[in-house]
């Protein structure tokens, strides 16, 4: 279903047009913002998906205090779209809207470095999320509400052979929660982390190389350039400064 993508876009469309009205823009450190909210806003959609599919398969058995029963059995029927679409928002609207929120203030602490730029890219993501609560938590159940699912009951079988071919791998897998088994899963974890840590002791930061790290070691650029730098007091490396000016300056 395209629905979280489409309300996912609309989140990054609001993003930018609340930008250029607050009179922000997109600079080189925020280019990659609204992909990132694009990526939070198709997460948060997903979820919502799931839970939508799940009423209108199986949510017409609830309890009295409207918890689905489980585990379903063979019986179970769901409900159309629009009340599927209602017990979604009510059940995901205030987890979803907490996950968010944390989110984006996190996103705000970023303004508490002193860097204009950063500074900038920090208000461009934490609007961009606050967004999503309004695309995704709100625009998205009611677009799900017009949603008209056909052949219910064949899909439902077609979804039930599938999990019952997982059945035995995800049975496996939870054996590991056993005492007998746990142990040496976490004897296994605490070595690779020990590791892990005694490898990042040799982490280089900055290029592992002369020269261009896109071409090879023994390429001819970077051999020239070992060659130049060894017998000459220059360098060979471009630098590029991206500096934001008033207009008409002169730098």
């Amino acid at each position: 279903m395209i629905l979280p993508l489409i309300c996912s876009v609309v989140a990054v469309i609001w993003q930018l047009g609340s930008l250029s009205l607050m009179g922000f823009g997109i600079d080189p450190m925020s280019i990659l913002v609204p992909f990132l909210v694009f990526a939070i806003g198709v997460s948060h959609g997903v979820q919502m998906i799931s839970s939508w599919m799940g009423e209108i398969l199986y949510g017409e058995e609830e309890t009295d205090v409207n918890k689905p029963v489980m585990p379903v059995t063979a019986e179970t029927q769901g409900v159309d779209g629009n009340e599927a679409a209602r017990r979604t928002f009510r059940r995901l609207v205030v987890p979803g809207s907490l996950a968010l929120i944390s989110d984006t203030i996190g996103f705000l602490t970023v303004l508490l470095i002193a860097i204009g730029i950063i500074q900038e890219m920090a208000i461009t993501a934490s609007l961009g999320v606050a967004l999503i609560i309004f695309s995704n938590l709100i625009l998205l159940p009611i677009l799900l509400s017009f949603v008209k699912f056909k052949d219910v009951d064949a899909y439902r079988e077609n979804r039930q052979k599938g999990e019952d071919k997982l059945d035995g791998i995800w049975r496996s897998l939870s054996t590991l929660t056993t005492r007998k088994r746990a142990v040496p899963v976490l004897l296994i974890s605490v070595v690779l982390a020990g590791w892990g840590l005694y490898k990042g002791s040799d982490l280089q930061i900055g290029d592992l190389q002369s020269g261009v790290p896109e071409l090879r070691e023994d390429a001819r650029y970077n051999v020239d350039s070992r060659v130049i730098t060894s017998k000459f007091a220059i360098g060979v490396d471009v630098l590029s400064v991206i500096v934001a000016a008033p207009q008409d300056a002169c730098i």
